[in-house]
């Protein structure tokens, strides 16, 4: 499953993640880590998820679940954590917003491959325009 289809599940409601999963944990270090295995296609692990009806579930956030079923993530909540706050600049609506704001809003990695080595650098985001609102 690609990346980008994971993170429309998240914003559409039909992947949650269950109450009973802990808090965002990562810290910088294992973010940068995560985004330079991608960088260089390294496997980054899988995903487990469990569908169930969404009455049944018992989710974590204020975000709507989509009706029907809905898939509860059960293992990689810190990867897909850590990528949807990459990719789209805010987190998850299963997760409350203060809690990823250090994060997400005012850092951003960046990691680029040079005939020395691996660079990873962070700048600030705070000026940027799109991240003012």
């Amino acid at each position: 499953m690609k990346i980008h289809t994971i993170l429309g599940q998240i914003d559409l409601g039909s992947m949650a993640l269950p109450e009973f999963q802990r808090g965002y944990v990562w810290n910088r270090d294992q973010v940068r880590d995560l985004m330079l295995s991608l960088y260089r296609k390294y496997p980054v692990g899988s995903l487990l998820t469990w569908a169930t009806r969404t009455e049944d579930a018992d989710t974590r956030g204020d975000g709507a679940v989509a009706p029907g079923v809905v898939k509860l993530l059960l293992d990689g909540q810190q990867r897909i954590t850590s990528l949807y706050g990459i990719i789209r600049g805010r987190p998850p609506r299963f997760l409350a917003a203060a809690s990823l704001a250090v994060v997400f809003v005012t850092q951003r990695a960046t990691v680029s491959e040079t005939p020395g080595g691996v660079r990873t650098t962070c700048r600030a985001l705070r000026s940027s325009p799109r991240m003012r609102r």
